[in-house]
């Protein structure tokens, strides 16, 4: 009697791990392509409709370091930065901030209003 070959056990565990790394794959490039959005979305806020930390004519005191954004580590490692908050100008409804907020989880929402600023609230 013959022994089973090793051989068709190192192919079953290729092929495992070649599924793997096709999901994991995968899983990586959704989440560049939503890194990309957000880039976008920042060039957005940068030149047309909103207001950010980088460009803030506001005075808002910036959050305790214990509460600063916090964004996943693989997000960090693939090129994306935490945006702490956003600034909606007045005008802006609920359906901007819910755009916002898909794009921009980690970050605090403010709205302009002639009194000053108001953390946003639907």
């Amino acid at each position: 009697m013959t022994a089973p070959s090793r051989h068709r056990w190192i192919a079953f565990g290729l092929a495992i791990a070649g599924v793997l790394v096709a999901i994991a794959a995968f899983l990586l490039l959704d989440e560049l392509a939503f890194i990309r959005g957000r880039k976008l979305r920042l060039v957005e806020i940068y030149t047309n409709r909103w207001s950010n930390a980088a460009h803030s004519p506001f005075k808002i005191t910036p959050p305790p370091p214990a509460e600063w954004a916090q964004i996943p580590f693989w997000r960090r490692m693939l090129g994306d930065a935490p945006v702490d908050y956003v600034v909606l100008g007045a005008g802006h409804t609920g359906e901007d901030a819910a755009k916002v907020r898909q794009w921009f989880p980690e970050a605090r929402l403010y709205k302009q209003t002639r009194a000053g600023l108001l953390e946003f609230t639907d």
